[in-house]
């Protein structure tokens, strides 16, 4: 079932963890002074200026009208954004065209974790409900990582791509999810703060791989926002099934057993990752519940929109370990708002290569 959202500081992830922080400084380069000038004066002001960041937080939230469907005529007056219980100065609440990442777990120790007709059913609701301007990546991943899809508006190219006929589906018994995450990572450079969205399907049987910490990290420069879909329980519920069947092998039954705590393991963790994220995630019991789920989560991206705001106390690079709760609030009748960010810290600013 899906979880509630709810406000976390899981570690490592959690410290990484903002909101769509443009994150700068402000220096003054003077001229070069000669070799025997004395040595101006510290200018307080400039010190200032030099020692404190100056950001914007970009906060991507879902905005409904009455009847369920997205409210394009949101403003700044119509919500109300607390971050950690002080009211903030909306400055901008607007659609954005979004970048949505489709990635997908390809990989599979045994035939029935797989779902590949369910994650296809899944793609076509998310591509169903984007609008104009909406680009959409896909990849792939169990050994290793492939862009099925390069960034599109051409939602068909994208159907196109996961169609088995098309004959590039990747077929293996891992999942190296740090493939995948690393995959997403290098095609993410240049995209709007608040705009990203990453749709993780998975049916996470599979340990991530050594490099799993660090290749997060390196997503989370990019604040994406994210949705998991994991298949676990689902699998968690046929292997049960299959080591209580009638076995003469006592490998076979061993071998179901560790595989279904490696499942819940994955569970655990995919958990772990989509709350200290400030993320979603689906974990339906049943291909029927997949299908529900997957319609909420592509309302849900089909409805965001971003606020915009300077917080009251200004964010530094120290306050990488001291993470703010934000709540998003409703101030006109019949507006439902759903904030997908629930945390915000500094970032470390990107490094951009040429």
């Amino acid at each position: 079932m899906r979880q509630p959202m709810q406000y976390f500081s899981l570690g490592l992830l959690a410290l990484f963890m903002g909101v769509g922080i443009s994150i700068g400084t402000s220096q003054e380069q003077g001229s070069q002074q000669p070799t025997n000038a004395p040595s101006p004066t510290p200018n307080p002001d400039d010190e200032e200026r030099i020692r404190i960041f100056t950001e914007e937080v970009v906060l991507p939230i879902v905005a409904y009208d009455s009847s369920g469907h997205f409210d394009p005529t949101i403003t700044p007056d119509d919500v109300l954004v607390l971050e950690d219980g002080i009211a903030q100065q909306v400055k901008s609440a607007r659609r954005i065209p979004l970048n949505v990442v489709l990635l997908i777990d390809m990989g599979s120790i045994l035939p029935f974790t797989q779902h590949l007709d369910v994650t296809r059913q899944i793609v076509t609701r998310v591509l169903s409900k984007l609008r104009s301007g909406d680009r959409v990546l896909l990849i792939q991943f169990a050994n290793r990582a492939e862009v099925l899809q390069d960034w599109t508006d051409e939602t068909v190219n994208v159907l196109k791509a996961l169609d088995p006929e098309h004959g590039k589906l990747l077929s293996s018994s891992r999942s190296r999810t740090s493939e995948g995450i690393r995959a997403t990572v290098n095609k993410l450079a240049g995209k709007e703060p608040g705009s990203i969205h990453l749709v993780f399907i998975t049916d996470g049987d599979d340990p991530p791989g050594s490099n799993y910490t660090a290749d997060v990290n390196q997503l989370l420069r990019y604040q994406p926002t994210v949705h998991v879909l994991s298949y676990t329980t689902m699998v968690s519920q046929e292997t049960r099934k299959r080591r209580g069947g009638l076995f003469f092998d006592r490998a076979m039954k061993r071998f179901y057993k560790e595989y279904d705590n490696e499942v819940k393991a994955s569970q655990r963790r995919l958990t772990a990752f989509a709350d200290s994220v400030g993320g979603r995630i689906f974990l339906p019991t049943s291909e029927e519940e997949a299908f529900r789920q997957g319609d909420e989560l592509a309302g849900e991206i089909a409805a965001t929109c971003v606020l915009t705001y300077t917080p009251k106390r200004a964010i530094e690079a120290s306050d990488t370990t001291k993470p703010r709760h934000i709540e998003v609030f409703p101030r006109r009748a019949g507006l439902r708002v759903l904030a997908l960010r629930t945390m915000v810290t500094a970032v470390p600013p990107l490094v951009r290569q040429n």
